[in-house]
């Protein structure tokens, strides 16, 4: 009997689909922190590509060109970067940009957002492509298969693992039925599946909850 067949083949072409994608920018949003520094170079900040007329950046001396490498201290690498910083309408924050080689430190007040007047902008526009640098970088991406390709690999990979776990009808479940069927009598075989099965529920249970708890969505 074969069983794991098509959970096992869901992760080897997950696994050769992320090889692939390892030569992709957008890969890198996903990996772990210590794979993201094997397989790529890390940005050096982020790209300003227009000033907006009349803004607190444009009153600083921030130019198009500029690179944000900073801001009030927060390292600013990636456009995701600039969700860790809170800005408020009418404050000066120090705005730190890469220029022909030289770091400059620009006063910056920040002007309200013309959709919400408590929300905070520094007056760019900014590059929001993904800044990370593949270190085998050979394969020119369109964005559309990017995106597709990302999404069937999250799919396989994630179909392939929740199959393998030891529940009841997924293929874990069965796997190790067949491991200790012929070991132990029909109830106490029924009586460990059931415990085994319980366990996986409450670990599962436990890693979603504090995921949610982690997200801030609520406190305990």
């Amino acid at each position: 009997r074969v069983i794991g067949a098509g959970a096992t083949s869901n992760v080897i072409f997950a696994f050769a689909l992320g090889a692939l994608l390892l030569t992709n920018p957008i890969f890198a949003l996903i990996l772990p922190e210590p794979f993201v520094e094997w397989f790529y170079d890390a940005p050096d900040g982020v790209l300003i590509i227009s000033i907006i007329p009349d803004s607190g950046a444009e009153k600083a001396g921030l130019q198009s060109g500029d690179l944000i490498t900073a801001i009030n201290g927060v390292i600013i690498i990636t456009p995701l970067d600039f969700q860790k910083i809170d800005l408020k309408p009418g404050e000066t924050v120090t705005v730190t940009v890469q220029r022909n080689g030289q770091q400059l430190q620009l006063p910056v007040e920040i002007m309200p957002s013309p959709d919400d007047p408590n929300r905070g902008l520094v007056g760019i526009m900014r590059d929001n492509a993904l800044s990370y640098k593949p270190v085998y970088n050979f394969i020119e991406w369109d964005p559309q298969v990017s995106m597709f390709l990302l999404w069937l690999w999250m799919i396989s990979f994630f179909i392939g693992i929740i199959n393998m776990l030891p529940l009841p009808i997924l293929d874990g479940g069965k796997f190790i039925y067949t491991i200790i069927e012929n070991k132990a009598s029909e109830k106490k075989i029924n009586g460990i599946m059931w415990a085994i099965y319980a366990f996986t529920f409450v670990l599962f249970g436990l890693n979603i909850a504090l995921s949610y708890v982690k997200s801030g969505w609520f406190t305990i």
